[in-house]
C-alpha cells in the first residue's frame, strides 16, 4: 500500500532493523526487485556515510564533479548478465586480494558475499610450494591454470586447497539461497568474473563440483557493437573491466533519459 514515492522515506525509518549502522551515519539506495499485489521486494544498498564521503573528497580533489555512483557489484551485474536471462544465478567476481559471491533474479542483485581471498593466495601458494619468485609464480599460474594433467600437476596440487575454498564457499551460498529465497530456487547458471577467474580448467571444475553450468562472464554482453565491430580487448582481459563497462551501460542509460 505504499506510494514509490514515499518508498525512500519508509525505508529510512527501517533502516536499523537491516544495516547496524545509524541511520545518520548510513548512505543507502533501493532498486524494486518485484512489484507483487499485496507487497513489492525492495533490494536495499548500504554504505558507512564515511565511506562514501572519502570517495567524494578524492573526486573533489581531484577537480572531478561526481554525479553517479553505485555499487560495483550491481554495476557488474548490468554488464555481465545477459538482458534475456531472467532466472537466478550466481556470479563470482574473482579479484586480487578477495573474491565476492552474488546472487541475482530477473537481473536484480539479491544477495552478496565477499571473502579476504583472491588471486595473491594462488600466487603466494604456487610461489612457496614450487621455492619459486612470485613473479615466476604468476607466470605458472598462467600457463599451468587448475589442469589435472602430469606436465600442470605440480601446479595444481599446490593451489587446489585455494580453489577448494572458493567452492565450497559457492557451494555454502547455493545453499543458502535455495533454502532461503522466497521462491526455494537455485541458480540456474554460474558467471565467473575478475582477473584471476581466468584460471586454466576452473569452469569445468566448478560445473563438475557445483553441478550447475558455468561459463565465463562476457562483460560486452549487453553493449551494441556496431556491425562488424569488435572491441580491441581480448575477452579474458575485458573480464577485468566488467565493473568499468557496467558504469559506462548506467551512464548511457542516463543520458537517454535526460
Amino acid at each position: 500500500g505504499i506510494k514509490e514515492s514515499e518508498m525512500r522515506q519508509t525505508l529510512e525509518l527501517q533502516l536499523e532493523e537491516h544495516v547496524p549502522l545509524p541511520p545518520s551515519e548510513v548512505i543507502f539506495d533501493y532498486i524494486v526487485a518485484r512489484n507483487e499485489k499485496n507487497h513489492s521486494d525492495v533490494v536495499l544498498n548500504a554504505f558507512p556515510r564515511t565511506l562514501v564521503e572519502s570517495y567524494l573528497e578524492v573526486f573533489s580533489a581531484a577537480g572531478a564533479q561526481p554525479t553517479f555512483m553505485e555499487s560495483e557489484l550491481i554495476a557488474a551485474v548490468r554488464s555481465i548478465v545477459p538482458q534475456d536471462f531472467i532466472l537466478p544465478a550466481m556470479i563470482i567476481d574473482w579479484g586480487k586480494t578477495r573474491t565476492s559471491f552474488f546472487i541475482v533474479e530477473n537481473r536484480v542483485l539479491r544477495f552478496a558475499s565477499t571473502i579476504p581471498i583472491g588471486g595473491e593466495a594462488l600466487d603466494q601458494a604456487i610461489a612457496k610450494n614450487l621455492n619459486v619468485s612470485v613473479e615466476e609464480a604468476q607466470k605458472l599460474k598462467a600457463k599451468k591454470g587448475f589442469l589435472q594433467d602430469q606436465d600442470s600437476l605440480a601446479v595444481f596440487q599446490a593451489i587446489v586447497p585455494v580453489v577448494t575454498a572458493i567452492r565450497e564457499e559457492a557451494e555454502k551460498y547455493i545453499n543458502f539461497w535455495q533454502t532461503h529465497s522466497e521462491n526455494k530456487e537455485a541458480p540456474k547458471k554460474l558467471f565467473l568474473s575478475g582477473g584471476d577467474a581466468n584460471l586454466l580448467g576452473l569452469p569445468q571444475y566448478l560445473e563438475q563440483e557445483l553441478g550447475l553450468p558455468v561459463v565465463m562472464a562476457n562483460p560486452w554482453a549487453n553493449v551494441k557493437f556496431p556491425k562488424y565491430y569488435l572491441p580491441n580487448l581480448e575477452l579474458k582481459d575485458a573480464v577485468r573491466f566488467s565493473i568499468s563497462i557496467g558504469l559506462a551501460l548506467a551512464a548511457m542509460d542516463k543520458e537517454k533519459t535526460i
